[in-house]
């Protein structure tokens, strides 16, 4: 078992990306998740990158002795969430491709995400198929999304793992955070894990 020791550069949000490097390397870390959540967190914008920007931050990022574990790249899906329209899914998928496609350039393995939930099951089913589409794409790409637990359909390791049980795709894995699980639900993180460990491990791939 190989486990990788980062820091993201959300922590750095309110800074320059290369602040954030500069302080993440300065801490001592050796691997960065690099932050481009919509609204919250854009240290780069993957749908605006070509393949020369792509270049530009491997070599800012190696300029600071860093190696790049993963893509914090969280969009709103939306579609069906929250009521919103199949326009709103749309865009939302073409800027998780974007991130799949910075990853795969990079060779970074992992592009995480949140994606919510609905009560509308004829929207879920729209959903799962627009879903698997996506992660196909991903492994095709060799990257895999790390669902982020949020509320909705990811917010507790169990509901997540049945997510990932459901969809039954390589491209698929659990980025576990206990502190959202806490956040969302109230839960222990500790006893939510429990109740799905003899299962949990082969979909655990990242943790926030």
């Amino acid at each position: 078992l190989s486990v990788i020791l980062s820091c993201g550069t959300l922590s750095y949000r309110q800074e320059s990306l290369q602040r954030a490097l500069e302080g993440i390397a300065r801490a001592g870390f050796q691997w960065v998740e690099i932050g481009c959540v919509c609204g919250y967190c854009e240290h780069i914008t993957p749908e605006t990158m070509d393949t020369a920007d792509a270049d530009r931050l491997a070599d800012l990022v190696a300029g600071f002795g860093l190696k790049i574990a993963s893509i914090a790249g969280h969009v709103d899906l939306k579609y069906p969430l929250l009521g919103k329209g199949a326009e709103v899914a749309r865009q939302g998928f073409d800027l998780l491709r974007a991130r799949i496609e910075l990853a795969s350039h990079l060779r970074v393995g992992i592009v995480n995400t949140g994606i919510g939930a609905t009560q509308d099951a004829a929207e879920l089913d729209n959903f799962y198929r627009d879903f698997d589409a996506l992660l196909q794409y991903a492994e095709q790409r060799d990257v895999k999304i790390g669902l982020e637990s949020h509320a909705g359909l990811t917010e507790t390791a169990v509901a997540t793992l049945a997510l990932c049980q459901r969809m039954g795709r390589a491209g698929l894995g659990v980025n576990y955070d206990p502190g959202n699980v806490h956040y969302f639900t109230g839960l222990d993180p500790v006893s939510d894990l429990a109740a799905c460990a003899g299962e949990i491990g082969r979909w655990l791939i990242h943790v926030h």
